[in-house]
C-alpha cells in the first residue's frame, strides 16, 4: 500500500516539508532540515531485538513490485541512483536505512518508521515523496566507484538467514538504472546469463 505525502495528484514529490521535521510549518533551512533527518537514522539504528529483523544502512527501491537494496557508504550515491530509478517509474521504499524482515522464509523490506517517505536530495534537502510501505527484497546493488569486473561470477548475500543476488556497479554511469533493471531480471530469472 503506498504513502502519500503533501504532493501534487500527479508529483511524485514535494518540495515542501511540513511533517514531524517541521512543525507548524516553521520555515527551516535546508541544512536544519538534513541534520534533523540524519538525527532521526541515527537516533537508535539497531533498535531491533526480534530475530526475524535487521536495519541495514541502503536505500531501498521498488522497480516494477520488485525490491532492490542499493548499499554503500555515505556519499557513494544511493539516493541519486534511487532517485534516477524514481523518475523512471520507481516508488522509494527507505532512503538511508532500511529494516529487513523475514517473513515465512521470504525478505521484505521498509523504512523506518521515522524517516518513512523521505529522500535526501543533495541540493535540494530532505522532500516528501511517495512511496510504498514495503516491498518483497528481490535484489542487493552494491554501489562501487571502482570499474565493476566485465563478467563477474553470481554472488548471493545472506541477511536473515535467507540468500538474496547480489551486483556491483558503478551508480553515476548514465545506463546505471538500466543495468539496475538487468540485475532485477537476472535475480528472477526474467533473463539468463551466457555461461
Amino acid at each position: 500500500m503506498a504513502e502519500t505525502g503533501p504532493a501534487a495528484p500527479d508529483s511524485w514529490f514535494a518540495c515542501r516539508f511540513d511533517g514531524p521535521m517541521n512543525p507548524g510549518g516553521e520555515n527551516h533551512t535546508g541544512r536544519e532540515r538534513a541534520a534533523t533527518y540524519r538525527q532521526l537514522l541515527t537516533v537508535s539504528p539497531h533498535h531491533f531485538t526480534l530475530p526475524s529483523m535487521e536495519r541495514i544502512r541502503g536505500t531501498c527501491v521498488a522497480v516494477d513490485g520488485r525490491g532492490i537494496l542499493l548499499r554503500g557508504p555515505s556519499g557513494a550515491g544511493k539516493s541519486d541512483l534511487a532517485l534516477r530509478l524514481i523518475d523512471e517509474g520507481g516508488r522509494l521504499v527507505s532512503d538511508d536505512y532500511t529494516d529487513i524482515e523475514d517473513r515465512d522464509g521470504r525478505l521484505f523490506a521498509s523504512a523506518p518508521p521515522e524517516i518513512r517517505g523521505m529522500l535526501e536530495v543533495r541540493g535540494f534537502g530532505v522532500l516528501r515523496v511517495t512511496s510504498e510501505r514495503s516491498v518483497g527484497l528481490d535484489v542487493v546493488i552494491d554501489l562501487t566507484s571502482a570499474d565493476a569486473p566485465r563478467m563477474p561470477a553470481s554472488d548471493k548475500l545472506e541477511i536473515l538467514g535467507i540468500f538474496v543476488p547480489i551486483f556491483k556497479l558503478a551508480p553515476f554511469e548514465a545506463s546505471a538504472p538500466a543495468k539496475v533493471r538487468l540485475a532485477v531480471r537476472l535475480a528472477t530469472g526474467g533473463i539468463m546469463q551466457v555461461p
